[in-house]
């Protein structure tokens, strides 16, 4: 399954035209309105195993919605509070995995 920003690229041909069309769409959400793992994922840049690391890790506010381990989504707001954060202090996902 294509990302919207690969989506929008084979439709444009241009990556920042893309990038451009996928950032206009996320912020078009009304406020309030949940964005899902894949918005999440185009609006900070990284992939959406990323964004699932980052909430397993706890970096990420985030709810579920329904039983079982539920669907995952975000207020835009608190995608915000992780940039700002991210950016005071980044993010190390990795380092647990390497051996000493």
């Amino acid at each position: 399954m294509l990302s919207q920003f690969d989506e929008f690229r084979a439709r444009t041909g241009d990556p920042v035209s893309a990038a451009i069309l996928v950032l206009a769409q996320v912020l078009s959400k009304p406020a309030g309105q949940s964005l899902t793992v894949g918005e999440a994922a185009e609006y900070l840049h990284v992939s959406e195993q990323s964004v699932y690391e980052l909430c397993r890790a706890g970096q990420i506010r985030h709810h579920r919605i329904g039983k079982g381990r539920g669907t995952i989504r975000f207020d835009r707001a608190d995608l915000d509070t992780f940039r700002e954060d991210a950016q005071r202090e980044p993010v190390d996902l990795f380092s647990k995995h390497l051996r000493n």
